[in-house]
């Protein structure tokens, strides 16, 4: 059999990749991941952990050596990260338990957590999330630019709205939702995609009281849309923040009464339902 030159090169490379899939390549340092992150273009997949943390040794014994997670590793820069020896960058990064990764930008900024252990499958599931956050932040930044010279566009606004949802810059989300409601005019598709992407970015964000507006003008004026139920649990989990039971309660309890037992929403809304049931002293 011959073997061109682009066949040898070919299985060295095969033979590379077969030779490093054997455990996670992790950086020596935050920094160095950082500065490879920018170099390659790949996100940083951050483990924040600490000696004696079970849970941190499950991930290494369990997850980290599964082939199908060592080979998504290969899109992200990661690191190891010591928090009690990098006590600072673990400060910064606001790390209340271990463990706990975070997917970032080269620049540092976070765009996906997942807290506590997590077997492959699951984990796997967070990287591609991951991923795709990252590709959001990215068209965010791209876009951003445009918008500032075509600042009347709502439907460039509306883009970067959503790409900064899901990437979890949340404040951006909503500053840039406003900027379509405020442009929107007769366009009642996409003020709506507007309301709810302000909505939820405010809830996310932290502040409940002004998503109470957006979500409750989704709600009303969208009573058919296929984001009915992100938008009713949106909206009950504002009320419960704000101390207004009596009104997020039912919309919570809507949620599960219409929707699926394996669909996102119904799981969310039955366990904020049996949290604020915890609270008041009842029962779910």
């Amino acid at each position: 059999m011959k073997y061109t030159l682009t066949t040898i090169a070919a299985l060295t490379w095969l033979a590379t990749v077969a030779a490093c899939a054997d455990e996670i390549r992790w950086h020596e340092s935050f920094e160095a991941a950082q500065q490879a992150a920018q170099a390659s273009d790949k996100p940083i997949m951050a483990d924040f952990w600490r000696a004696g943390c079970e849970p941190c040794d499950m991930l290494d014994e369990q997850t980290y050596v599964d082939p199908a997670v060592i080979t998504k590793a290969t899109e992200f820069e990661s690191v190891k990260v010591n928090t009690r020896v990098e006590y600072d960058l673990a400060t910064r990064y606001a790390i209340a338990f271990v463990p706990t990764i975070h997917f970032m930008t080269p620049g540092g900024v976070v765009v996906r957590t997942v807290s506590g252990f997590a077997l492959p499958e699951p984990l796997l599931a967070e990287m591609t999330r991951a991923l795709e956050a990252y590709d959001a932040f990215k068209l965010a930044a791209e876009l951003e630019p445009k918008f500032a010279e075509n600042p009347d566009d709502a439907g460039l606004a509306l883009q970067i709205a959503e790409a900064y949802r899901l990437s979890r810059q949340f404040d951006k989300a909503a500053q840039y939702a406003a900027k379509v409601l405020e442009l929107a005019g007769d366009d009642a598709e996409i003020r709506l995609k507007a309301l709810l992407i302000r909505g939820m970015s405010l809830v996310q964000a932290g502040d409940p009281g002004e998503a109470l507006e957006p979500l409750s003008a989704f709600v009303a004026e969208n009573p058919d849309s296929e984001d009915i139920w992100d938008a009713k649990l949106y909206l009950g989990f504002a009320y419960l923040q704000v101390r207004q039971e009596d009104k997020g309660v039912p919309l919570l309890q809507e949620v599960v009464d219409n929707t699926a037992e394996d669909a996102r929403v119904h799981v969310i809304a039955t366990r904020l339902l049996a949290w604020q049931a915890s609270m008041s002293g009842g029962t779910p």
